[in-house]
């Protein structure tokens, strides 16, 4: 999610901060925390609740975010 929105501003993709050296200045819980897959899947909701969404993915959704907070 930040890389897609750091590139949707045109700053390019995040720079990464080694996970030893994370865990040094935060600790080993809050690295953890950051460093997990948050993927989930939306199957159930559309499949139960006919829902669609309005774009296929984050990679087309978020320039649309973007571009529309931009604008106000």
């Amino acid at each position: 999610f930040v890389g897609l929105t750091a590139t949707a501003l045109g700053l390019g993709r995040p720079r990464h901060v080694p996970v030893w050296l994370a865990r040094l200045a935060a600790g080993h819980d809050p690295v953890r925390a950051v460093v997990r897959s948050a993927r989930s899947s939306n199957a159930r909701i559309k499949s139960e609740l006919g829902f669609s969404l309005r774009f296929p993915s984050a990679a087309a959704g978020i320039p649309d975010a973007v571009s529309r907070l931009a604008a106000t």
